[in-house]
């Protein structure tokens, strides 16, 4: 046997197990620990704060990006058999391989309503020898809590969405595809004939994190591009979370003396219903970017919905092209009161008979 060396993150999920009359006493923490299951856990046989030995455990991850933690699993996989194992307090480095198997000894904690084994010290995980993760093949889920933390591997799938700002994508299965173990990339409409990864829950949702190139199996490219589009294309259509190129857009007025981020507007040349948008470009570009009103430009980025508005994000000046300076600005006359103000969501206007008062 030999010990395995640890390093820190911090997730989890729902737990609760039922203990074994077998015990064992902690020698860091001289507390008493019950043999369990992660299958004992996660369906709520053991308060939190208990500590558990879990014996015959298969590691069926590398560490997470922020070498916090890593997830094992029950021999066999299945509902309810997945963890994650949270190494920050342990000190030292840890570095499991996938494949290992342990017995390991630490307290179960709940972090932000996921389920997670706390390790006190390097002395409470050993490797006792090697075993094949079997993910779960899902084909329908009523509740992903009961995955949470699981392998699993999904078939015949199709990616819904570009690769946003926080590295997820949306798939067809209806869950999205996250970044945790690496920063895979993909695009709409490819599609893949299985996906394995770790079921996560963060920020209210499940998430299946593949954990190399590997998970991602017989993948066929999508519109990796981008797709060209004018401004009233996508604010009238079905654009979120798609990588959207913009040529010749004429900006109608810019903000572009902030700190960490800059803002401004485009719309169609010949305005319209439909043909306004806002512009937001990230920290790391806002400075690389001036904007006027009236320049000419083409962008690409991915167009997402922020508090019920429909914006455009910048990520990279490379995305950003100056045509011209000398653009015609048009606005759109009206002389009464349209009967959806959405159409006209980022539109320059103009506003004729219009009367300012109290109304009263």
């Amino acid at each position: 046997m030999h010990k395995l060396s640890l390093l820190g993150l911090s997730f989890v999920m729902t737990a609760c197990l039922t203990a074994k009359t077998n015990t064992l006493e902690d020698e860091e923490t001289n507390t008493e620990s019950s043999f369990a299951t992660i299958y004992d856990i996660q369906t709520g046989a053991i308060a939190e704060g208990e500590t558990v030995t879990i014996e015959n455990t298969v590691v069926t991850s590398m560490l997470t990006g922020d070498e916090e933690g890593f997830f094992i699993q029950d021999e066999g996989g299945g509902e309810w058999t997945g963890i994650y194992v949270f190494v920050g307090q342990a000190g030292g480095g840890i570095a499991p391989l996938i494949g290992d198997k342990l017995t390991i000894t630490g307290s179960v904690s709940e972090f932000y309503d996921s389920t997670q084994l706390v390790i006190s010290s390097a002395e409470n995980l050993v490797v006792t020898g090697d075993a094949t993760p079997v993910p779960t093949t899902v084909t329908s889920v009523d509740d992903w809590e009961a995955y949470e933390g699981c392998l699993i591997s999904l078939e015949d799938q199709t990616v819904s969405s570009d690769v946003n700002s926080y590295g997820e994508a949306d798939l067809s299965f209806g869950i999205p595809m996250d970044n945790t173990f690496f920063n895979f990339e993909t695009c709409f409409d490819a599609s893949y004939s299985s996906i394995t990864g770790i079921v996560t829950y963060s920020f209210e949702e499940y998430k299946i994190n593949p954990r190399s190139q590997e998970d991602l199996m017989g993948g066929e490219e999508g519109e990796c591009a981008g797709s060209f589009a004018t401004v009233a294309e996508v604010q009238s259509g079905s654009f979120e979370n798609r990588t959207v190129t913009f040529e010749n857009v004429v900006v109608t007025e810019a903000e572009s003396n902030f700190d960490e981020y800059s803002v401004f507007w485009i719309q169609d040349q010949g305005a319209g219903e439909w043909s306004g948008l806002y512009v937001f470009v990230r920290e790391n570009t806002a400075a690389e970017i001036t904007v006027n009103r009236g320049d000419v430009v083409t962008l690409t980025g991915m167009i997402e919905e922020r508090y019920d508005q429909t914006q455009l994000v910048l990520n990279d000046a490379s995305d950003f092209t100056m045509n011209s300076a000398e653009g015609d600005i048009t606005s759109v006359s009206l002389s009464s009161a349209p009967s959806d103000w959405e159409n006209y969501e980022g539109v320059l206007i103009t506003l004729e008979n219009a009367v300012i008062g109290s109304g009263g």
